[in-house]
């Protein structure tokens, strides 16, 4: 079994104890990022699940899209996004984060410990039986190329949560 988790956080030090309107910032500033923080794993986990039926698309493979799950948490200086894929033991073939090798191209499967694989091959239309088999390849690194592009946008959407909040409190002065 092979299991993959990688988060993002955010943290502020210096307003916790603070008090005013130093102390209201933090508190503000907090909300929205939990707030922006849950809606944007909501939408990577769903444009991820996406991504990956759609790369990974053998019947199998929708095991690991299934298995994303995410954690938010907060504490009282920061907010942090761990999304985790659990429970898919072709992960290494998938994807470069969890220490494997991702096949861009094509590479065999090989049957473990002497046995034979068996499996329904729905382009040949019939059940496989054999020692190998020679996988087609993905077409991307899903995990890798779209969890780098979701944390770019989380980061965005961090930073602008931050600079409406100083903002607002400006306001108040």
């Amino acid at each position: 079994m092979s299991t993959i988790a990688f988060g993002v956080g955010v943290r502020m030090t210096g307003a916790d104890v603070a008090a005013g309107r130093v102390n209201k910032f933090r508190v503000t500033t907090l909300q929205r990022m939990q707030k922006e923080a849950d809606q944007h794993a909501k939408d990577a986990v769903t444009a991820i699940r996406a991504l990956m039926q759609e790369t990974y698309n053998s019947p199998g493979s929708g095991k690991a899209a299934r298995s994303l799950s995410y954690k938010l948490s907060q504490s009282e200086n920061g907010v942090s996004v761990q999304l985790t894929i659990g429970n898919f033991r072709e992960l290494e073939f998938i994807t470069e984060l969890s220490g494997g090798t991702f096949h861009g191209g094509p590479y065999p499967i090989l049957a473990r410990s002497g046995k034979l694989l068996k499996f329904y091959w729905r382009r040949a239309g019939r059940v496989f039986i054999g020692p190998v088999v020679i996988h087609p390849g993905f077409r991307r690194d899903v995990l890798r190329d779209e969890g780098n592009r979701q944390m770019a946008i989380w980061a965005d959407r961090m930073q602008r949560s931050f600079r409406n909040s100083v903002a607002d409190v400006l306001l108040e002065i």
